[in-house]
């Protein structure tokens, strides 16, 4: 139930809020209190009235040094994966309205202040979010692969348009199996941020220069090993808040 206030939270006001344009016309400064207010204070603060150690709730420490060795495949694989995925939805889903759309906010964005809000925000806000308070709710109460793709469904729902869905679901995904693997946030975040600021700044040409090659597959295959390889082969994902990631039931031990 605390996961899905959460979620409710951060994806129904974040659509559904309209903030008051005389009062801050600038989009780059709504987004930012937006998810400031809706995001990241929820994630953070939740665990005060659930009376639970909010840096083990959150996966709030730091992980094993491999998990950065990892990471340049990770984000190198994500953007890959990202453009087939992003590519193939326009195929699917061709509301070309609602991806003209998003193009032209994203616009909005081309300044150092809009790349730093576009960029560094979302990463610690949406992670601190789904793959700190919602995953380590979830995980709790249901097997760590279910928790995982819940989290990710409602992340991928934030993003509203049809043919972001398909990578965005594989973003939630892989950073919470991030999570599970390294029993850290940190990974996800620096990964979030590294992917959403070369995304924003890869340009249509170069997109479909890329996808024109057998990279783009390859790499997105090299990083969902990345992902999975980030947390040691032979070892058990790290557990969550006392709950053993496999079964769900509790452990009796600090993750």
């Amino acid at each position: 139930p605390e996961a899905l206030l959460l979620v409710l939270v951060g994806v129904g006001g974040s659509t559904s809020w309209v903030p008051p344009e005389m009062l801050l016309p600038d989009v780059v400064l709504r987004t930012a209190l937006g998810l400031t207010l809706f995001f990241l204070l929820p994630a953070v603060f939740v665990s005060v009235p659930l009376r639970l150690d909010r840096r083990q709730l959150l996966s709030w420490r730091p992980p094993p040094a491999r998990a950065w060795a990892y990471l340049p495949l990770v984000v190198t694989g994500t953007l890959s994966g990202g453009m087939l995925l992003w590519k193939a939805a326009q195929e699917l889903f061709p509301d070309t309205g609602m991806v003209e759309a998003y193009t032209d906010t994203m616009a909005s964005f081309n300044t150092p202040l809009g790349l730093f809000v576009v960029s560094v925000v979302p990463a610690f806000a949406e992670e601190l979010l789904f793959r700190g308070a919602v995953l380590g709710l979830l995980r709790k109460r249901l097997p760590a692969w279910a928790a995982v793709l819940l989290q990710a469904v409602a992340f991928a729902l934030l993003h509203g348009i049809a043919a972001r869905l398909p990578y965005t679901l594989l973003l939630g995904g892989l950073f919470g199996v991030l999570v599970v693997r390294t029993g850290s946030l940190w990974p996800g975040i620096v990964a979030h941020l590294a992917h959403n600021l070369v995304s924003t700044r890869l340009d249509e040409h170069f997109v479909a220069a890329v996808l024109a090659t057998p990279l783009a597959p390859a790499m997105a295959v090299i990083g969902v090993w990345a992902v999975w390889a980030s947390g040691g082969f032979g070892l058990r994902p790290v557990a969550s808040s006392g709950v053993d990631p496999g079964t769900g039931s509790a452990t009796g031990e600090a993750g």
